[in-house]
């Protein structure tokens, strides 16, 4: 069996979410009529896939995007150079 130590300490880099203006999203999804708690956890979702296919594909830029469930997304991606 492993040695499992009780406490680890742990240094987590690059935790900053890629969204931008969050109230302006939470606000239009509950004017829409979502509830807070769905609210919240799309607005987590996007910012966990945003932060995913920046760090996966930083050469990138997402053409559309169309959730699957479960977690999962199917993401067409542009390569950077040739979006515009």
């Amino acid at each position: 069996m492993r040695d499992m130590k009780k406490n680890l300490k742990v240094v987590i880099e690059n935790c900053e979410p890629l969204l931008m203006n969050p109230e302006d999203k939470f606000n239009d999804l509950i004017r829409d009529g979502w509830s807070v708690n769905n609210a919240l956890l799309s607005i987590m979702e996007d910012a966990i896939l945003e932060k995913k296919l920046e760090e996966d594909y930083p050469d990138y830029l997402p053409d559309s995007m169309i959730g699957k469930g479960n977690g999962k997304w199917k993401v067409r991606l542009v390569r950077e150079d040739l979006a515009w």
